[in-house]
This record gives C-alpha cells, sequence and structure tokens, in this order.
C-alpha cells in the first residue's frame, strides 16, 4: 500500500464539513486492495505534490478512521483527499454519494452545490491538467495570439471557445450556461476575434461556439439556439467516430468506457496488416460515420494492443477477427471469425432488431467440485444457485485482491456451519471471468470486493452491505456475523407454500 505522506488524514464524519468550507474539494474514493488502485495511487500523490507548487492553495486530505481538526485546512481553496471504503466509517458514504468500482474521483465545488465525476484519463498528467482547470478563470479571455496559444496550445486537446460580437446578450448567456456543464472536462474561452482561432473563418460572424480536437475534422463550429443543442454539440463532437484502443488515444479509450453510458459500445478487433484486415477497417469506419448519431459509440482494437478486452471477452486467438456490442445494460453480443466479405453493417441492423443472441462471459464448469464453498460460473449459475429450493449465499469477488484472501477462511468457517442445512448452499463466482448481470435480473454494483448476496427461494435478493476489511475491526466480517445475517434473512420455501 503507498504511503501517502503529503495527505492528510480525516474522518468521514467531517466529510461535509470539509465540503462546505472550501470552494473545491477533490476526493478519492478507493479500495486499498484493488490492484488499478495501487497502480493509480502513487501517481495522485504525485499530482498532489505538483499542485503544492501551484498557483492554487492545496490541502491534501487522506480520508480514513483518524479524526483530526480542519482548522489548518480553513484558508486553502482547494482540498484534495481521498476515502477508504472498506473501513466502516465510511461505508455509508458508498450509498449516498452512489460510490461504484474500485475507485472513483469526485470534484465538489461551491461548498458542495455542484459535484463532478472525474472520469479520466488516470495517469499523473491528465489528472494534473484537469485540476489545474479548476483554477483557471472561467471563461478564458482570448485578446491575442498568445491568449490563444495559451489555451489552446498544439491541439491535442479539446477546447470550446465562444465567438461573440459583445460579451453580453441571450446568446452569450445561453454560451456560459452551458459552458457550465462541461468546463469539468474541457476549457473554455471567448473572444471577440475569430481570427484569433486556429482554423477561424472570420467570415462565420458569432454569435458561434467553436470545437476544436485533435481528431476527425480538428474543429466543427455551430450557431447558439439554446443550451440543450450546445450540450448536446459539445457531447457528440467531443469523443471521435472511431477510438482507436491502444497507445495512440489511451485518454479517448478511457473516455469511450465511461462517457455516454446509456450508448451501445461497439468494439472491433483485429489483427492489422494481415490479409483482408484493412478492407474490415474501412468497411467499420464508414459504418461509424453512419451510426454515431444512433446513441452508438465505435471502437477499433488491434490484438497486439488490446490484450484487457480479449481477455475479458474471453475470446481464443482462433476468434479474431471478431465484433462485439455491449449495451447499457451490461449485454454482450459477439461475431466472431469475420471474413473481409462478411456485412458488419447487416449484423448491426440484427442486433437493433432484437435477432442477435446475447453472448454469455463464462469460466468452464467444475466437474468435481466437493468443496464446502462451491465454485459456480455464468454458465450453472441458474442450475447450482437459483434453485428455488435453496436459499443461495452468492459471494462475487475479483481475484488477485487482497480482500478475497481474507474472506476466503471466513466463507469456509460459514459453509461448514450450514454443511448439514438442505436449505442452504454457500457458492462464490469470479466477476472478472464470468458475466451474470444479464441474468440475474439485478444490477451488480460492486460498491466493495468481495460483496454478499443473498438469494433466497422466493427470489428475493439481500445485499450483505456489512462488508469491509479492516485490520482495527475485522469482526465486521466475521463468521458470526455472516451466519446471523443468513439466518435473519432466509427463507423456508415448504413454509413459503404452505
Amino acid at each position: 500500500m503507498p504511503n501517502f505522506s503529503s495527505v492528510q488524514s480525516l474522518d468521514a464524519v467531517d466529510f461535509y464539513t470539509t465540503v462546505n468550507n472550501h470552494d473545491y474539494v477533490v476526493v478519492l474514493f478507493y479500495n486499498p486492495g484493488s490492484e488499478s488502485f495501487y497502480q493509480y495511487a502513487h501517481q495522485f500523490e504525485n499530482v498532489a505534490r505538483t499542485l503544492r507548487g501551484d498557483q492554487c492553495p492545496i490541502v491534501l486530505a487522506e480520508f480514513d478512521d483518524h479524526v483530526q481538526v480542519l482548522a489548518s485546512m480553513k484558508d486553502s481553496d482547494l482540498v484534495i483527499g481521498k476515502v477508504n471504503m472498506n473501513k466502516p466509517v465510511n461505508s455509508w458514504l458508498a450509498t449516498h454519494l452512489k460510490i461504484y468500482g474500485t475507485f472513483t474521483i469526485k470534484i465538489f465545488r461551491d461548498k458542495g452545490n455542484e459535484v463532478h465525476e472525474y472520469k479520466g484519463p488516470f495517469n499523473y498528467e491528465a489528472t494534473v491538467e484537469a485540476l489545474k482547470r479548476l483554477c483557471r478563470p472561467f471563461p478564458v479571455q482570448i485578446n491575442s495570439d498568445i491568449d490563444a496559444a495559451s489555451l489552446i496550445g498544439d491541439g491535442n486537446k479539446i477546447v470550446i471557445v465562444g465567438v461573440f460580437p459583445e460579451f453580453c446578450g441571450q446568446e452569450y448567456d445561453m454560451f456560459i450556461k452551458a459552458a457550465g456543464e462541461v468546463k469539468w472536462d474541457y476549457d473554455v474561452g471567448i473572444t471577440l476575434d475569430a481570427t484569433l482561432l486556429p482554423h477561424g473563418d472570420p467570415s462565420i460572424s458569432g454569435p458561434v461556439i467553436w470545437l476544436f480536437k485533435p481528431f476527425d475534422e480538428l474543429s466543427v463550429h455551430t450557431k447558439i439556439y439554446s443550451v440543450a443543442a450546445l450540450v448536446k454539440f459539445v457531447k457528440f463532437n467531443s469523443t471521435p467516430y472511431v477510438t482507436f484502443h491502444g497507445k495512440s488515444q489511451p485518454q479517448f479509450v478511457e473516455k469511450f468506457f465511461k462517457w455516454n453510458r446509456k450508448n451501445d459500445k461497439v468494439m472491433l478487433f483485429i489483427h492489422p496488416g494481415e490479409k483482408g484486415a484493412d478492407i474490415l477497417q474501412t468497411k467499420y469506419c464508414a459504418i461509424a460515420h453512419n451510426y454515431k448519431k444512433n446513441d452508438m459509440d465505435f471502437m477499433l482494437g488491434d490484438f497486439m494492443n488490446s490484450q484487457k478486452p480479449f481477455r475479458y471477452f474471453r475470446v481464443g486467438v482462433s476468434d479474431d477477427p471478431y465484433i462485439v456490442i455491449r449495451n447499457s445494460r451490461a449485454e454482450i453480443f459477439v461475431k466472431k471469425m469475420l471474413t473481409p466479405q462478411y456485412d458488419i453493417e447487416a449484423w448491426i441492423q440484427d442486433y437493433k432488431a432484437g435477432k442477435v443472441t446475447t453472448f454469455r462471459k463464462s469460466e468452464p464448469v467444475p466437474q468435481d467440485d466437493n468443496e464446502l464453498v462451491k465454485v459456480v460460473v455464468a454458465k450453472n449459475f441458474y442450475a447450482d444457485i437459483m434453485q428455488f429450493e435453496k436459499n443461495g449465499v452468492y459471494e462475487v469477488y475479483r481475484t488477485r485482491d487482497e480482500n478475497y484472501e481474507k474472506l476466503a477462511p471466513v466463507l469456509d468457517a460459514v459453509a461448514a456451519h450450514f454443511k448439514n442445512d438442505a436449505l442452504v448452499i454457500i457458492a462464490k463466482l469470479d466477476e472478472t471471468a464470468n458475466d451474470i448481470r444479464s441474468e440475474v435480473h439485478f444490477d451488480i454494483k460492486t460498491i466493495q470486493n468481495p460483496m454478499l448476496y443473498l438469494i433466497t427461494p422466493a427470489f428475493s435478493i439481500v445485499t450483505y452491505d456489512e462488508v469491509t476489511y479492516d485490520d482495527d475491526d475485522y469482526d465486521a466480517f466475521s463468521k458470526e456475523k455472516i451466519i446471523e445475517f443468513i439466518d435473519e434473512y432466509r427463507s423456508d420455501f415448504k413454509k413459503l407454500n404452505s
């Protein structure tokens, strides 16, 4: 676990005191056992150290089980902290603030009146840039070539600029309101002189909004009609027609998965250079241009730089090229072994018409499972857990996590306790290798890792929300507490039908 030497520790009890007393509060909510957090934690510390010497006064805070006085923070405009969501004193924040996953960054502005989730990229440079943006004037006035170069730079980021005959009027007010909704993620500027802008066309008179980006058309513009239309224009044009999964566009890869989550995510994976790959790529990019307005986002990856999705969808080497669609309900649709002649657009049309069968990611069904804690996979989930004669205690976990290792002996002891109980079964499932969310009829929100669910014969699902691992309070997830939880919420099938 990294040592946050620059971070001041605070208790969750003081969380809202901190938020209410400062203009900017940046908080990292995390699961200490997650590999992704561990990789980012050192960068987060370096971000904090960098910003100490910046123009924004800054105090760093770690939210855990140690109460500290906030007096030293009163004169600071920007507070950066982190919250260990596995500590009992902080667990209520997860539910209240809707914190899910291994780690989440939220920004609280204007004493908590504005809340924004930072969606990446999660690296040192991007995080520093995002937090520095909070300290800049809003919007930035562009009065010279130097101002334009300072804000827009070399064209490697997205910048929004409003061009006006004067900084007042209905269109200007609409622009400021719309820009306020996206200023967390992009630099925003205003100018009276369109000729100061790169690619700016002086013949296009204001009021008008320009969006500069490092992909596709490089710059686009629109007249100002309404706040909603402006926000929609920015969101639509700030993502590429096709995001390339690899080293060239890491910032847009994270954005692809975390933004516009209601959109269908379409992904094609090929071997560049192999016969027919260029034909598939050309065909796919043309489809992306036609379908982007239909709430679909497109990504193109290659197997050399896309091993993570390759493992996630559990496809074999012999399955490539393949195309995947993941919808907002976490349902996955896969077409493998594409040929250059294959009609990708027809397959997408079949998907939209409901004619494509859902793909279920699953490990192989265990052949001999004589352990007290049964191993279940997506393929046999209903057969082994969703039996209406039993109360299924279902543990969902992610491997390579220290918390999973801590729970193992506890769950073994619980299973031994219920060994002779015909109405209780204890089982576990690896969330990283099995996809059951679309099959269970409830949404798994992994606030902590692992999570426990009790599924009764009446098909009611109860979450064990006391799950916590803390060296000082390990009893919060003890054998006794889990047994008590099961006995309290279990149902007897015979009694239900009597």
